[in-house]
């Protein structure tokens, strides 16, 4: 997608190699892999990335403690940087249907309770915006486990409203899609609603990123105790 805007950099330097310099404002990405691939650790590292540069971020969690990931993007003691964090969690009432929202997490009993996931969502993004945090990512991890409770056209409408909330606050988001748990009628009509698709292959260490109006590009990838790592290939010719 072209707004004539500035790219704003994820913060990952490979991947913004690949992706020319980031993405552009408003721009919806799927990023898609096997369960075994780091699709988690990168989308973890662009919600943290963005944190760590000033920017808001809203967290939609339906496979992890939102405590978990709270401790995982701030660590503990970043005051600052955890009021710059919502999160929306989706899975923790799963194990303890007692557990009660905070400042930073909102809580959510089911996942397949789409009109309240969408209310948080963009309440946070909001209220973000009210505190003067201009600049918001948004990630939704992950699609395959709504997959699991949800049919695929409640899914879309729901990515659909989400993406045009993003859009309209100039924001990026991402979301996260185990395709090989999906079926690939299923997979081809989520990808419908994408301005850019990254796909993660474990068997290869593979990232390839797809943008409109210009060829892929992809490279490697490792996973340290530093984090993630890309190297970039070059353009991949079809």
């Amino acid at each position: 997608m072209n707004t004539g805007l500035p790219k704003v950099p994820t913060g990952i330097p490979g991947l913004d190699a690949l992706l020319d310099g980031g993405l552009a404002p408003g721009a919806f990405v799927v990023l898609d892999g096997d369960p075994m691939s780091a699709v988690h650790i990168l989308a973890l590292e662009y919600a943290a990335k963005g944190i760590a540069a000033g920017d808001g971020c809203v967290y939609l969690s339906t496979k992890e403690f939102g405590e978990n990931l709270a401790q995982e993007l701030v660590g503990a003691g970043a005051l600052d940087a955890g009021k710059r964090l919502s999160i929306v969690d989706a899975y923790s009432a799963l194990a303890d249907p007692q557990v009660r929202d905070t400042e930073m997490i909102q809580y959510v009993s089911s996942v397949s309770d789409l009109p309240k996931l969408s209310h948080l969502t963009v309440t946070a993004m909001s209220n973000l915006f009210s505190s003067g945090v201009i600049q918001q990512r948004a990630v939704v991890e992950s699609v395959d486990t709504m997959m699991m409770y949800l049919p695929i056209q409640a899914i879309y409408r729901f990515l659909f409203f989400i993406k045009a909330k993003v859009r309209s606050f100039k924001g990026t988001a991402i979301a996260v899609l185990s395709t090989d748990l999906c079926q690939e009628k299923d997979r081809g009509i989520l990808m419908e609603l994408a301005d850019v698709v990254i796909r993660m292959e474990s068997a290869t260490s593979t990232i390839k990123v797809t943008m409109p109006s210009r060829p892929p590009a992809s490279g490697r990838y490792s996973v340290d105790d530093s984090g993630l790592k890309i190297s970039p290939n070059g353009p991949v010719r079809r």
